[in-house]
């Protein structure tokens, strides 16, 4: 499994989105990041075993800066769509955000990154 994400925009639920080509955030605005797991291997989603948990870690140059937090499930329906909260607080900087992925499975963790996922504008 080569293990990766697609952003989703305009999610309204388990069926009510679309996927975002290119993912902009403001350097100072709070929202919620919606993505789904893929297995870029085999190019589809990824459903991942029951108790899962997906750690996102958004890469800074300046290490003070970089943020990470655990992921939640918000539709219980579809295991391989998942959300984070990114504060008005976090130190996005202006440029493109490097993501990484840890999915834990049972403490299997499996890696993966989406290099230049998200570009930071300066508000």
């Amino acid at each position: 499994m080569v293990l990766s994400l697609s952003f989703l925009q305009d999610v309204g639920g388990v069926n009510a989105f679309s996927y975002a080509a290119n993912l902009q955030l403001g350097a100072k605005s709070a929202t919620t990041l919606y993505f789904q797991l893929v297995d870029t291997s085999v190019g589809r989603r990824f459903m991942p075993a029951a108790g899962a948990t997906v750690t996102i870690i958004l890469n800074n140059l300046d290490n003070s800066k970089k943020i990470t937090r655990i992921a939640s499930q918000p539709f219980a329906q579809d295991a391989s769509i998942w959300s984070v909260p990114i504060l008005n607080t976090d130190l996005l900087t202006g440029g493109t955000v490097e993501v990484q992925l840890i999915l834990n499975e049972g403490g299997l963790l499996t890696p993966g990154c989406l290099c230049a996922g998200i570009r930071v504008v300066s508000c």
